[in-house]
């Protein structure tokens, strides 16, 4: 089993709980304001899911197509745009590694919450700025470890979860990345959230939700303090997350 079959297995999973939620409105709001649309843009959403954000992209720019690995999201996203009758947004099915456009194609990349998914980030940026025009701009949202102690134990909690994780990065290591692909970071907005523990388990199956709590029951008081937060009278998971744009 390939680690995209993870993936598609993961989302595939996922999908009624990711079509009947709406995206979270205050990371959706901050990746809009640092995308700064022009009207006339053409955009690429990569691993678009059932089409979130490229629906938002298709009130403010002229088209927008949106791409993911996993059928059963493609299907979602195609359902929504017929139900509400839009024309300038397309969904299909493709490899993030290997985007089925030519060079320079669109004004704008955005990607949300995928880069920890990805088993070949540099590729995957690389592509990306392949698929940008000259001065074109890529606003990603995506999780982030505030310092890699922190990091190695977020990859533990999130592989035990989740199978189609692989790592969260560090600020530094998105911008070496970033950087390593050809693009130059111009505007960085950090920000934290809180999610409930049922929350954070929704996803996973009875299994890795009890794998889960065994390792939680293992960790440190100091590992514990970060990561977990016990108030009224739930335990809630600390999360850090970052949107980037970059040219």
């Amino acid at each position: 089993m390939t680690h995209q079959d993870d993936v598609r297995a993961a989302f595939t999973r996922q999908i009624e709980t990711l079509t009947s939620s709406p995206l979270d409105a205050e990371s959706l709001g901050r990746l809009l304001r640092l995308v700064e649309p022009e009207a006339h843009w053409r955009g690429l959403d990569v691993g678009t899911g059932p089409g979130g954000v490229a629906l938002a992209l298709a009130d403010r720019i002229a088209e927008v197509h949106g791409v993911d690995v996993t059928p059963a999201s493609i299907a979602a996203a195609r359902e929504q745009v017929a139900q509400e009758g839009r024309t300038n947004v397309t969904f299909e099915i493709a490899d993030i590694e290997r985007l089925p456009f030519e060079d320079a194609s669109f004004d704008l990349v955005t990607c949300r919450r995928v880069g920890h998914h990805l088993e070949h980030l540099g590729a995957a940026l690389t592509e990306m700025r392949r698929v940008l025009k000259r001065g074109g701009r890529l606003v990603l949202d995506d999780r982030l470890a505030p310092h890699e102690t922190t990091g190695r134990l977020i990859d533990r909690l999130e592989h035990t979860r989740d199978p189609s994780h692989v790592h969260c990065l560090t600020m530094e290591e998105w911008e070496a990345s970033l950087t390593a692909a050809g693009f130059v970071v111009d505007v960085v907005d950090r920000y934290e959230s809180r999610v409930t523990w049922k929350r954070f388990t929704a996803a996973a199956t009875p299994e890795k939700a009890e794998a889960l709590r065994e390792l939680c029951n293992t960790l440190s008081d100091k590992e514990r303090a970060s990561m977990l937060e016990d108030r009224a009278g739930e335990t809630w998971v600390k999360q850090w997350a970052a949107v980037l744009s970059a040219r």
